[in-house]
């Protein structure tokens, strides 16, 4: 062999640039595709419906991709390795999870649910060693009609001198239709949604954030007196994957408000005192409201009572979480109270009832020094989807959060705890409860209705002792 040549500096040098050269060639032209924002745009070359990319993947890295499509096609995707070790996560425009790779998927074939760029994530075991693998995608078909965006809000009225009115609609498991209807305190409000598979359920909320009624919880039907004026929300909502499906919503509002339901009246102690008690009359078109303002960390204690035992409590904190439910046969409530501000007490009587006097009873006690009254926010890394905080809490105090996201997104919350058992309520920007710590809630996984700041709030049983506790929560 003539060693001349391999060590020749000139030869080398010009060796190399060719190498070079023919490296920047070979990737400008096998792949067009380009980085946006962390993740590789595919794109398919004109007039094919496929695409292959290829890479390596490491045990603690996840390489994205980003294609897109429309509501109405079909997808094809799989990644490949030599071992079968690689694993892939698929993720639709508004973060539904299509294919799971912690859950061991290496493919994905369905019609697509929405249009928009959809997320493929390639990754491998935690802390396994670099993999080589080959990503397929193909896409075929007719995309649908554009449907109309999922979270816009129609204004229910009536016609002049009508107590009713009837929407129809169609919705999938992605979307939620929302409406507002005027009403008044005192009215009787009767709401219903119906449709062929019995598919569609409804969430009422009123106008400061109390849910009347919930689509968590199987309802598709309200009915009851208003608790006071203003827009109330209607919602209208199907399972998370539920094809279209057409829907009607009835609604009716009835009755006079002259009955003065929405008066409201501050308790106030007496100078040192530390409880009060306020009597009234009330009939079943009527509600009386109190506010009282109290401190993070004190116990409240309220009963009502009356001559026929038939008046009923309700108990709100600031933030819009329901300590005790009137519509569930509330007189009394008792507990340490997660945050500070004005809580609602509302007093009421069955629809139809006669007038009876009533007693409220309440007082206030203990020391504020251990509520918690700032909520801290959860931010994700860069690049993430995900956070883990902990913390400590016991039966006098709350530990608030506040996390950012957007309608149509799916929040996952998980509260695990060292010791005693902690409790978790999850409130809407709008103030709607969708998880409540009254009901022993410990995680939440849902789709979201709205954009803005969730108040996520982390309580424990009055005089439980100081107990760690850790919150995962994950937003995609």
């Amino acid at each position: 062999m003539n060693t001349r040549y391999l060590l020749n500096p000139r030869l080398l040098l010009v060796s190399l640039l060719a190498l070079l050269a023919f490296s920047s060639y070979s990737a400008l032209y096998a792949s067009p595709d380009a980085q946006v924002g962390g993740a590789t745009r595919i794109n398919f070359a004109p007039g094919t419906t496929s695409a292959q990319v290829s890479g390596s993947v490491g045990g603690f890295t996840v390489i994205r991709y980003l294609v897109g499509a429309s509501a109405g096609q079909f997808m094809q995707v799989s990644v490949t390795s030599p071992l079968n070790n690689v694993y892939l996560s698929v993720v639709s425009p508004t973060g539904v999870i299509l294919a799971s790779a912690p859950a061991g998927a290496r493919s994905f074939s369905g019609t697509l649910p929405e249009s928009g760029d959809y997320t493929f994530r390639v990754s491998t075991s935690p802390g396994d060693i670099t993999r080589n693998y080959v990503l397929d995608v193909s896409i075929t078909g007719t995309p649908l009609p554009t449907p109309p965006p999922s979270n816009t809000t129609q204004r229910i009225q009536f016609a002049p001198g009508a107590i009713s009115a009837v929407v129809s609609g169609r919705i999938d498991g992605f979307q939620i239709r929302n409406y507002l209807l005027n009403a008044r305190a005192g009215q009787f409000m009767q709401v219903s949604v119906s449709s062929a598979l019995g598919d569609a359920y409804l969430t009422v909320v009123s106008p400061t954030g109390s849910p009347l009624a919930r689509a968590q919880a199987g309802a598709q039907s309200f009915s009851g007196t208003l608790p006071e004026s203003g827009d109330y929300t209607l919602s209208v909502s199907s399972p998370s994957g539920t094809a279209h499906s057409n829907f009607v919503l009835s609604v009716t509002v009835t009755g006079s408000t002259s009955g003065g339901g929405n008066t409201t009246q501050r308790i106030s102690f007496a100078p040192g005192g530390t409880s009060a008690q306020v009597s009234g009359r009330i009939d079943g078109a009527q509600i009386r409201n109190y506010l009282l303002n109290a401190r993070a960390g004190q116990t409240m204690t309220v009963t009502v009572t009356s001559p026929t035992g038939g008046a009923y409590l309700g108990v709100v904190s600031p933030g819009g979480s329901p300590l005790a439910r009137a519509q569930a046969g509330a007189q009394s409530f008792s507990g340490v109270l997660p945050e500070s501000g004005d809580y609602r007490l509302s007093v009421l009587h069955p629809s139809g009832t006669a007038n009876t006097n009533f007693v409220l009873t309440v007082s206030v006690t203990g020391s504020t020094s251990g509520g918690t009254t700032t909520p801290q926010r959860i931010r994700f890394a860069p690049g993430t989807t995900s956070a883990l905080v902990s913390g400590q809490v016991d039966g006098g105090t709350a530990r608030a959060y506040l996390l950012n996201a957007r309608a149509g997104q799916r929040m996952q919350i998980f509260l695990t705890s060292t010791s005693n058992p902690v409790y978790l309520t999850v409130l809407s920007p709008g103030g709607a409860t969708l998880a409540s710590a009254t009901f022993g809630e410990q995680s939440l996984d849902r789709f979201l209705p709205e954009n803005g700041d969730y108040r996520i709030t982390v309580s424990t049983l009055p005089g439980t002792a100081l107990t760690n506790f850790t919150l995962s929560t994950s937003v995609v």
